[in-house]
């Protein structure tokens, strides 16, 4: 909506919006109180991308402190503001006020469009302007046309050109420049590569002399176009260099605040009524790029097919630039330049559709003028879904490079809200699993409700305690004394120093200079555009006939390529197994939907589902799932397509969704944990709390992550199919029995807290023989599935006390735990321990 300024008391409002801000000469009631001027300048000005104050006279009339206080402000907005892109000041009469202007341009970051027409200001002015050009890395265009600027002046911004390397666009039209200085200018554009536009025309230079200055003007501004095409075309075909990229991740719960903080990092304005969320899981990604001191945010916009590889080109063809790295031909016109050219653009006719295509890029949306800075680009990953959907999913997106931001609700930790603690200690202890090398930032929302210091201290001293564990952790941001950064979305407080952290974080680690070649942008932008058309995910065979396009034929260079954007949040790529080798997945939210609609939607299945299922045949395997959580590979294929089905059972596999379930089944089934019932104990089921004595893994130190239990109880059930004795398992949420044998009864359950697994046994001369096995698995499940980051204590609890296991030995009641007392023979040959070295370390 437009914003209505008061006019300071004209009877007049002045309606401006976000995007431009205009005054002209018919508002000049606003100047007659200057500081009332001067307030609005600086409120104005803040948020808004363009400010358009011509003609408005608030230098002409007034007394000199009232001026001052005007330019100051303006000055002061100057140097603070992030967002501030076009500030065009014509015919103002500034003269000498200038050089408080232009001492705040040397400060500012944002700024790419300046005029400063018909405003006197000299050569002092133009000193002033041409000095802080040689700091100023953001302005691209400069007009100080009809300024009364002479020889001196010119000389003094020439010089500041062998500095800047971002001006492309200087006018000086209508100033007092002789013969000596356009010749000193013009030799000043020779050595700055960039500066493609200069108007220094209706200036003291006599006519035969402008023509022939204005001849040597036009060919050496075409020499510098012709330079960058040609960098631009190298870049494209063989350039490297740092990616500057990185990611972020937002989590949080819903209606949290997660939405909002990534439209008020982007700059958009606070919605109360805006309703983000849906039932339906989301995988959204947003793309941003900072400025070249990493200042500001700004969501990207995507210029054409080639939208990375172009983006890049530019950037790697200013560096060279730059460094002087072209040499102008002593003729720009002439033949070996079009050959030279013509050279590089046909060279390579697989790269010719590309080529094409990025030179269409090039002229029609100058991605010099607007990809030539250092800053960094990241994607920002959001999860829209509800709390049970998205503790499934997180671990197949975690990756280590990035920042992950925790958002929660401040007024919920501070009231102790029933959940919220263990919701953020889950997603901390997570992402310490999944993304080890990680920086983690929890940002707490509504700030303007919780905002004083001593509901945040409190707020922190909970994180620490609770959450940290009272541990101090290198990769959680700090905030002065507080474990997190406080935000108010609708009023912007705190979002300054959010940017700031983020932006350290990722600096801080070498990911975001990853050094990578043109030649793989290429090919990301054309798995990109495969997926734009509707293709969720291709074959290793079509990205290795695509990446061959480009010159990229070493199958260890495509796994590195691949690697690389499956680490970015490119695409979905593991080579753990050979199906998930031989498929990449371009968008993400196919991998989402897929998995909802076997861990979700079978168990919410429409009439029109049920309907296709019967057809089938397959009604029984769809009860079977729901009463016992055992699905057949036959649901599965129905469910996914043939395609795509032996992909996603090892993702799901990979992601411990579900579990290989072989107790003498000639169907091929898995347990899908979350189909599982509530422990129910019958009467002839053996329950824990009877036993005298039983051996406890706990993992509270750190925590022990979903699918972990339900593999284990897999991976003991596949231990009990190798002895013909043993008989069905029994398996539900939290709680199972299984045989190893006929007499020898095994109990495993996980408290009621999740922190442990505890484990009865009813032969207790296998006790001890029990427990290596079952730590033998946890090693192993570690190593293959956590990256060893899981970590336990063992104990012996009885008597409702804990005894480590090391100390059992000299426990008479306690020998059975003990390797002591493993009877001889009791592991004969005909029980199968191939798959498992068994490690009685720990008993």
């Amino acid at each position: 909506m437009p914003r209505r300024c008061n006019n300071g008391g004209s009877g007049r409002e002045v309606i401006s919006s976000k995007r431009l801000f205009r005054m002209t000469s018919s508002d000049r009631g606003v100047w007659q109180d200057a500081k009332t001027a001067a307030d609005l300048l600086y409120h104005i000005s803040e948020g808004f991308q363009k400010l358009r104050l011509w003609n408005s006279s608030f230098t002409t009339g007034g007394e000199n402190e009232n001026v001052d206080l005007v330019v100051s402000k303006l000055a002061e907005r100057l140097k603070k503001t992030k967002t501030l892109e076009a500030l065009s000041l014509n015919g103002n009469n500034l003269g000498e006020h200038v050089l408080t202007l232009a001492k705040a341009l040397e400060k500012n970051t944002s700024l790419r469009f300046l005029e400063v027409r018909n405003n006197k200001i000299s050569d002092n002015g133009a000193k002033a302007i041409a000095n802080s050009l040689k700091t100023c890395n953001n302005l691209i265009f400069l007009n100080l046309s009809g300024n009364e600027i002479s020889n001196d002046g010119v000389f003094e911004i020439g010089q500041s050109l062998e500095y800047n390397s971002t001006l492309t666009k200087l006018s000086l039209h209508h100033n007092r420049i002789e013969k000596e200085g356009a010749l000193s200018l013009m030799r000043c554009i020779e050595k700055n590569k960039m500066v493609t536009a200069l108007d220094i025309s209706d200036n003291r230079i006599e006519g035969s002399n402008f023509a022939e200055i204005q001849a040597q003007l036009l060919l050496q501004l075409k020499a510098n176009k012709n330079s960058q095409k040609r960098s631009f075309l190298e870049a494209l075909k063989s350039g490297s260099g740092p990616w500057n990229r990185s990611k972020v991740f937002l989590i949080g719960e819903e209606a949290s605040g997660k939405s909002a903080t990534i439209q008020s990092l982007n700059g958009k304005s606070f919605d109360k009524d805006w309703e983000p969320y849906s039932y339906h899981p989301e995988y959204d990604r947003f793309e941003f790029e900072t400025s070249a001191d990493q200042s500001r945010w700004k969501q990207t916009r995507k210029h054409g097919r080639l939208h990375h590889t172009t983006r890049f080109a530019a950037k790697l063809a200013v560096d060279k630039l730059k460094c002087g790295g072209f040499q102008h031909e002593p003729e720009p016109d002439s033949e070996d330049m079009h050959t030279s050219l013509s050279a590089i653009e046909k060279s390579d006719t697989l790269l010719d559709a590309h080529i094409d295509s990025a030179l269409s890029e090039y002229e029609g949306v100058s991605v010099f003028r607007n990809h030539h800075n250092n800053g960094i680009t990241f994607s920002v990953f959001e999860y829209n879904e509800n709390r049970n959907l998205i503790h499934k999913f997180h671990r197949l997106f975690f990756t280590t490079f990035g920042t992950y931001l925790i958002v929660f609700d401040m007024q919920k930790v501070l009231q102790k809200v029933k959940g919220a603690i263990e919701y953020l200690k889950f997603w901390f202890e997570s992402i310490r699993f999944h993304a080890p090398e990680a920086s983690i930032v929890f940002v707490g929302t509504f700030h303007d409700i919780v905002n004083s210091r001593g509901d945040l201290e409190t707020i922190s001293e909970t994180l620490f305690c609770e959450v940290l564990s009272s541990q101090l952790f290198p990769f959680v941001a700090q905030n002065d004394c507080l474990w997190f950064y406080p935000v108010d979305n609708p009023n912007g407080l705190g979002l300054g120093d959010l940017h700031e952290v983020v932006l350290k974080t990722i600096t801080i680690y070498g990911h975001s200079r990853k050094i990578v070649s043109i030649r793989w942008l290429h090919c990301l932008d054309e798995l990109l555009n495969a997926a734009s058309i509707g293709a969720p995910c291709l074959t290793l065979r079509d990205v290795t006939k695509c990446a061959s396009m480009f010159g990229i034929n070493s199958l260890a260079e495509i796994s590195a390529m691949l690697n690389l954007f499956h680490e970015f949040g490119f695409v979905i790529y593991s080579t753990s197994t050979e199906a998930l080798r031989r498929l990449v997945v371009l968008n993400p939210q196919f991998l989402v939907d897929s998995l909802n609609r076997v861990i979700v939607d079978c168990a919410n299945m429409s009439q029109e589902a049920i309907d296709r299922i019967e057809k089938m045949g397959l009604k029984n395997d769809v009860e079977k799932l729901c009463q016992t959580g055992l699905a057949t590979y036959d649901l599965l294929e129905c469910i996914w397509g043939k395609d795509h089905v032996d992909y996603l059972v090892d993702v799901m596999r990979e992601g411990m969704l579900f579990h290989d379930w072989s107790f003498r089944n000639t169907d091929k089934l898995f347990l899908i944990p979350s189909f599982l019932q509530d422990k129910v104990i019958g009467e002839n089921e053996t329950c824990q709390d009877e036993w005298s004595s039983k051996c406890i893994f706990d993992f509270s130190d750190r925590f022990l992550p979903a699918g972990v239990f339900q593999r284990l109880v897999c991976l003991c059930v596949s231990y009990s199919e190798t002895i013909q004795s043993s008989k069905e398992p029994v398996c539900q949420k939290g709680w199972s029995k299984i045989y190893f044998g006929s007499m020898n009864v095994v109990v495993l359950s996980v408290s009621k807290d999740g922190n442990s697994i505890s484990v009865a046994v009813t032969d207790q001369r296998r006790a001890s023989f029990c427990v290596s096995l079952l730590t033998t698995m946890l090693r192993k499940l570690n190593e293959e599935s956590l990256s060893g980051s899981l970590s336990w204590k063992t104990f012996i609890e009885h008597s409702n006390s804990r005894i480590p296991l090391e100390k059992v030995r000299n426990s008479r009641e306690l020998k059975p735990w003990t390797k002591d007392n493993i009877t001889p023979g009791i592991i004969t040959s005909s029980i199968d321990l191939s798959g498992f070295d068994i490690d009685y370390s720990m008993s």
